[in-house]
């Protein structure tokens, strides 16, 4: 009996090893397949990977060196000042954005069409933003859309204790598509980052931790 009884151990044993090779064998290869299908498919996803990265605002000065709208809290929207003659656009009939904010005296257009990133936009606050919309109305705001911060816009609630809603809506209207490709690129950089997290072998394909078969006096119990 006990010669028969530790040949069924065996047997069993044995039997559980094969099977745990079999296992990790194809679940290798399976890893390998869905390793190589995700480099496939992030050879063609478009390298917009960094969240809040946006174009360069046409026109903005060199406050933050590298013309563009995403740096400190509130200058994130892009809005076109100048019209296709690089003159003060009119926003409506309450005028052009330095007659509706008041700061005509300060008027810097000179320094949009001359400077060293000369064009018709400038680096604009949130909650002016917000403001010159509710005054004259989203259709009379011009915004440059691919150079506006808009995930980061869109994430907060208010700036200088004026509400965002009426930018949140406009930007909604204005830059859709902007919208949806932020949030293709946010769901691609997050597909990215959890590809590239996964522990891998030095061969560098996905490393799996296959259960260790069970022992034999496990088996023999």
């Amino acid at each position: 009996w006990p010669e028969v009884k530790i040949r069924r151990v065996r047997r069993v044993a044995t039997s559980s090893l094969l099977s745990a090779s079999v296992t990790s064998h194809a679940m290798s290869r399976t890893s390998a397949a869905a390793s190589l299908l995700v480099l496939v498919l992030l050879a063609h996803v478009p390298e917009l990977a960094v969240a809040g990265d946006v174009a360069v605002c046409p026109g903005e000065g060199d406050r933050y060196g590298d013309f563009k709208c995403n740096h400190d809290d509130t200058h994130r929207v892009c809005a076109e000042l100048l019209d296709a003659n690089l003159q003060p656009e009119e926003w409506g009939p309450k005028g052009d954005f330095w007659d509706i904010t008041g700061q005509k005296a300060f008027q810097w257009d000179e320094q949009m069409r001359t400077g060293a990133n000369a064009g018709r936009g400038w680096c604009i606050c949130m909650w002016a933003t917000a403001e010159l919309i509710k005054s004259v109305g989203c259709d009379n705001v011009h915004l440059i859309c691919d150079a506006t911060d808009i995930q980061y816009v869109m994430q907060q609630y208010s700036d200088a204790g004026t509400s965002l809603t009426a930018a949140h809506e406009c930007l909604t209207k204005k830059c859709g598509a902007s919208l949806l490709q932020d949030r293709e690129s946010s769901a691609s950089s997050q597909v990215r980052n959890s590809f590239l997290a996964r522990p891998r072998s030095a061969s560098g394909i996905e490393a799996h931790v296959v259960p260790s078969a069970p022992s034999a006096v496990a088996a023999a119990a």
